[in-house]
C-alpha cells in the first residue's frame, strides 16, 4: 500500500460507507447496532449522531460517565495566544455524575419493561429493559445527550 493512502479511522470509515450506502439507496435498514469497543470511541458515537433519519443503539463500557441533568459548565478563556477561544470546564461543584453499571441497581422495578427479543426455536424470548435520559461524559466533561438503556434476563435482579 502506497505511504500516501491513508486510512481513515474504523468508525469514521463505517461511518463514510453508510452514508454512501443510504445515498445510493442500497441500504435499507433504519437501523444501526454498534459493540461497546466502538461505542467507547468518540468518533464512532460523532458518526452515528450525524446519522439522520436512523435509529443507532451503540453499548458503551461499564465505566462510562453519565449525568441525569446535564450540568452547564462555564466557560472559561482561553490564555493561548492568538484567536480568543473559550474552553468549557466543569463548576465547581458539579452535579455527580454516576458510572452506566450504577445506574441499573438504583433503577426501580416499576422502571422496567419486558421486551420480545426473538421468536426462537424453543419460543419467544423476552428480556427486561430500562431506560432514561441522560447526558454521557467523554474525558470527564458532559459531552452527547441521549437516551442511556440496560437489558436484563427477565427474572434476574437489576445489576
Amino acid at each position: 500500500m502506497p505511504d500516501e493512502a491513508a486510512l481513515p479511522p474504523k468508525p469514521q470509515w463505517a461511518a463514510e460507507r453508510v452514508r454512501a450506502l443510504r445515498s445510493d439507496g442500497r441500504l435499507p435498514c433504519t437501523s444501526l447496532v454498534a459493540d461497546w469497543l466502538s461505542g467507547k470511541r468518540p468518533a464512532c458515537r460523532d458518526a452515528v449522531d450525524a446519522w439522520v433519519g436512523g435509529t443507532a443503539l451503540v453499548a458503551v463500557p461499564a465505566e462510562t460517565r453519565w449525568w441525569r441533568q446535564r450540568p452547564l459548565p462555564p466557560e472559561t478563556p482561553s490564555t493561548d495566544k492568538g484567536a480568543g477561544r473559550a474552553k468549557g470546564v466543569c463548576p465547581p461543584e458539579p452535579p455527580t455524575p454516576l458510572t452506566v453499571a450504577a445506574w441499573a441497581p438504583r433503577r426501580a422495578s416499576s422502571g422496567w419493561y419486558r421486551r420480545m427479543v426473538s421468536e426462537g426455536t424453543k419460543g419467544p424470548s423476552a428480556e427486561a429493559w430500562a431506560r432514561t435520559r441522560g447526558t454521557l461524559g467523554t474525558d470527564g466533561l458532559p459531552n452527547r445527550t441521549g437516551w442511556l438503556g440496560r437489558q436484563r434476563p427477565l427474572g434476574s435482579s437489576p445489576t
